[in-house]
């Protein structure tokens, strides 16, 4: 059923005035049950579990588990939680177009809410996960939460006014940086500031990231599985157990380097900060290669994976002493870790 205005205000304005009859009741249920399995239908395309079964009419029993308790009435048959949601609206003097848009946010709102709940029974462990991420925006000023009908957010900003022109970096991009805050023994509102923190310094504006996907990382790198690898194809416990404790140490290892490069070149200007975090990522990729035995690429290849404006000449000209020297410095440190399938 296409919702407009013509649909809704009427009963919208029938409701808040008296108990519909049961016509209305149905042609509202029927509009509220239309959108709830829009929106949960758009929440599989973004990758949520929604269905158990690949059945089409789950979404529609779904839907309607959804919306039930909106249509609870009192003793004089009033759908009361519409009521109290919709008089205080018209109370304000909203336009009809802003009635559709409140209309659609309390559906949209009352499936999300529904949802968590099934996902803590089906998940505990995420929505377990979900809790710790949102307790970050209580305890660090600057960190918000936010919803839309995309999904849920925390996001930072270093000017708590500023949140325009707010970016929400793509997965990838958060799944390159997590390593570098990622510790096992870090409290995750803390390890969601770190990151948050860290990407909104990098990109130089305020940014969000979707929860789900901080959560799908967490889970991932407590497993242990980060960089591809398997933790049930190693038959030596001892083995990976040294294999993580030297992934740990490389991400202790970019951190400081990061704070080094920093200090030593964007703050006396030879570096600007993009360039700064171009050129961690490449150590980090370095690195990478070289603990999974990988042959390594020249350092140019490295850097102009994250600095693709870089070409050769600007490299060996203006930057190529600054990152050798910084490659110089990473490498005596490795060599201290790594001694075995290393190139360096």
């Amino acid at each position: 059923m296409l919702i407009t205005k013509e649909h809704l205000v009427p009963l919208i304005t029938s409701l808040c005035e008296r108990p519909l009859i049961s016509g209305e009741i149905n042609q509202l249920a029927r509009i509220c049950h239309d959108v709830a399995t829009a929106f949960l239908r758009i929440l599989e395309k973004q990758g949520k579990r929604i269905r158990e079964t690949k059945d089409d009419g789950e979404f529609q029993g779904l839907a309607a588990e959804c919306i039930a308790d909106l249509f609870k009435r009192d003793d004089q048959g009033n759908l009361c939680y519409f009521q109290r949601y919709f008089i205080r609206k018209t109370s304000q003097g909203i336009q009809d177009d802003q009635l559709v848009i409140a209309f659609r946010r309390l559906i949209t709102g009352k499936v999300q809410q529904y949802m968590s709940k099934i996902y803590a029974q089906r998940d505990p462990e995420s929505a377990k996960l979900f809790r710790n991420i949102r307790l970050a925006a209580k305890r660090f000023e600057g960190i918000w939460i936010t919803k839309d009908i995309t999904g849920e957010f925390i996001g930072m900003s270093f000017d708590e006014s500023e949140h325009d022109g707010i970016l929400r970096p793509e997965y990838t991009s958060v799944r390159r940086i997590f390593p570098r805050t990622f510790r096992a023994d870090t409290g995750i509102d803390q390890l969601v500031y770190d990151l948050l923190f860290l990407m909104t310094r990098t990109l130089k504006s305020p940014v969000e990231l979707a929860v789900s996907d901080l959560v799908h990382l967490i889970r991932e790198f407590r497993a242990g599985i980060a960089g591809n690898h398997d933790v049930m194809s190693n038959p030596d416990p001892l083995a990976r157990q040294d294999e993580l404790e030297l992934e740990r140490a490389l991400h202790r290892m970019i951190r400081t380097l990061d704070e080094t490069v920093i200090m030593r070149y964007v703050s006396h200007g030879k570096l600007q900060l993009r360039e700064a975090t171009a050129v961690t990522e490449a150590l980090y990729d370095m690195a990478a290669d070289g603990l999974q035995g990988r042959r390594l690429q020249e350092n140019y290849d490295y850097l102009h994976k994250h600095w693709p404006m870089l070409t050769r000449d600007q490299y060996y000209n203006s930057f190529r002493n600054v990152f050798e020297y910084i490659v110089r410095l990473f490498k005596a440190e490795i060599k201290k870790k790594v001694t075995v399938n290393s190139d360096w």
